[in-house]
């Protein structure tokens, strides 16, 4: 599937490729600091950043829901392959989780604006 997750994807792994671990981590923290698709909010519209992003959403607290329902959130809680911060995204294989959620939340926002 080409689409933005997968062009992140590509990128986030030709830096690790190129620059190692620690460019990676870096641009990682950058894309997710200015909510790159890959990290966009887990938001009812798909834009606002008034929700947590997924890592936010896995490490809890009292702002931690999803726009999503707490069957979603719970899901996300107890996936073991998301992270509980950026900082623990070390390699790009990583990242498929966030394209996966991210498509997920595509699909449940696009549902909405038709029912």
């Amino acid at each position: 599937m080409r689409d933005k997750y997968t062009k992140e994807i590509r990128v986030l792994r030709k830096i690790y490729n190129q620059e190692g671990t620690k460019a990676f981590q870096d641009a990682v923290n950058m894309h997710w600091n200015a909510f790159y698709p890959l990290f966009e909010s887990c938001a009812r519209p798909r834009a606002p950043h008034t929700t947590p992003c997924l890592t936010q959403v896995k490490r809890g607290g009292p702002v931690s829901n999803t726009a999503f329902g707490e069957q979603f959130t719970r899901q996300i809680r107890n996936d073991p392959r998301i992270p509980d911060s950026p900082e623990k995204i070390t390699h790009p294989d990583q990242l498929r989780v966030f394209a996966e959620y991210q498509r997920q939340m595509d699909r449940m926002a696009e549902g909405e604006k038709r029912a």
